[in-house]
């Protein structure tokens, strides 16, 4: 399945108690990321169907703020997946100290 993920992903709201990202207007929206569902060890976990993106009227398959973070650890983006508790996620539900 085709969807889109990355930092694209985290700036569109998703269903989770999450935060995502708030730099949707710094983002272009022209040609967002897509990757192959069927390219990930995650295969379609955590992809929404049916989503609005900015700037486009046709709807889109997209990961939510988890499957974009786990995206992006699976490619090696380290760095923009860094923080991601505190600066993606913002949720602390379920977390055991």
């Amino acid at each position: 399945m085709r969807y889109i993920t990355g930092q694209h992903a985290l700036n569109i709201p998703c269903p989770l108690l999450t935060c995502g990202d708030w730099h949707k207007s710094a983002l272009q929206w022209h040609s967002p990321y897509f990757r192959e569902s069927s390219d990930s060890v995650f295969g379609d976990y955590g992809i929404e169907q049916n989503v609005s993106i900015p700037e486009h009227t046709e709807r889109y398959n997209v990961a939510n703020h988890i499957r974009a973070l786990l995206d992006l650890l699976e490619l090696g983006k380290f760095t923009l997946a860094q923080g991601m508790n505190k600066d993606f996620i913002c949720n602390d539900e379920g977390v055991i100290i």
